[in-house]
This record gives C-alpha cells, structure tokens and sequence, in this order.
C-alpha cells in the first residue's frame, strides 16, 4: 500500500474522465501517477506514468510499485 509506505496519494474520481483525472494529477504537482484500470488489474500490473515526461509510463507489477516510486524520488 502506498499510503502505508509514506507516500501521499489521490485517488481518482470515476465520474471524471481519465484526461480530466490526469491533468488533476498534474496540477498537483505529482511526480507520477499511478493508473490502475480493468486491463492493468486483470494483469497485476499498475501503469506508472512520468508526469514530467510527455507520454512516458511503463508497466510495473502491482507488488513493487512503492519500491519504484522510491527509488525514482531520490
């Protein structure tokens, strides 16, 4: 969990579009954004998306996701 690991989180709302819930992360100030849809669920993943980098995310299994983001906030 990434609240458990000291990460603050946002939780998208799903009566908003995805572009809409993306440019909320951005407005943030979020390094990343962490998108879990049906498809990424079904496979265990979590896309995790660079918000500093135009069109640039990757998938990362569901269990290592907090490792990730630690070591990519360094």
């Amino acid at each position: 969990d990434l609240r458990a690991a000291g990460f603050v989180t946002l939780l998208g709302e799903s009566g908003r579009s995805f572009r809409a819930q993306l440019r909320r992360a951005n407005g943030s100030g979020a390094r990343f954004a962490v998108i879990i849809g049906e498809d990424e669920a079904a496979r265990g993943v979590a896309a995790l998306k660079d918000l500093r980098e135009e069109g640039e995310q990757e998938d990362v299994p569901l269990g290592e996701i907090a490792a990730r983001l630690g070591r990519e906030l360094r």
